[in-house]
């Protein structure tokens, strides 16, 4: 029963450091549809793999998906990967598991969508900010429920906001630790 005394050296990583996107609470909430895909600009914070998007959705009978587009000069451009489709997600954080690892460089920026096939679909969001959101209207039916590429995507003139989707992902590239 006598105590132990460990000794652990090495070096940390900063906690977000492998977040591409948004993981915030999401206080409030933003209708999508079948007519609209919605996305926020992201920095990737390091050369990282990712294979899933998370979204924070309000629960429904909707099928829900994601996708990251590749950044022309502050533009949303070509299609790099997309998601499965969720359907009837549960209220809050879903994943969204890429049909195809993805690897992102870091000091890049890419594009977050999330689109779904019904009307009255429900994404959270964190209002206020600097952040502007972008949308295009792309006919979920008419499209088969496959991401346009290119896409084009507009500001909204409205206010600011963060929509609750992100990537967590493995560095590519080992950090400096304890030997």
């Amino acid at each position: 029963t006598n105590a132990y005394d460990f000794v652990i050296q090495g070096e940390g990583l900063d906690p977000g450091a492998g977040v591409l996107g948004h993981d915030g609470i999401g206080t409030d909430t933003r209708f999508i549809d079948r007519t609209d895909i919605q996305a926020n600009r992201f920095m990737a914070p390091g050369d990282l793999r990712i294979t899933e998007l998370h979204a924070k959705v309000v629960a429904g009978a909707a099928n829900f998906v994601c996708a990251v587009y590749s950044d022309n000069n502050g533009l949303a451009d070509r299609l790099l990967g997309s998601s499965a489709p969720v359907a009837n997600a549960t209220n809050g954080w879903n994943a969204f598991t890429l049909t195809s690892p993805l690897n992102l460089t870091g000091g890049d920026f890419y594009w977050l969508a999330i689109w779904s096939d019904t009307e009255g679909a429900v994404l959270q969001e964190d209002g206020g900010g600097t952040e502007r959101f972008y949308y295009g209207v792309y006919s979920y039916a008419d499209l088969g429920g496959q991401w346009p590429d290119p896409i084009t995507l507009v500001p909204n003139p409205g206010e600011a906001r963060t929509y609750c989707i992100y990537a967590e992902g493995t560095p590519l590239v080992q950090a400096p630790g304890a030997a």
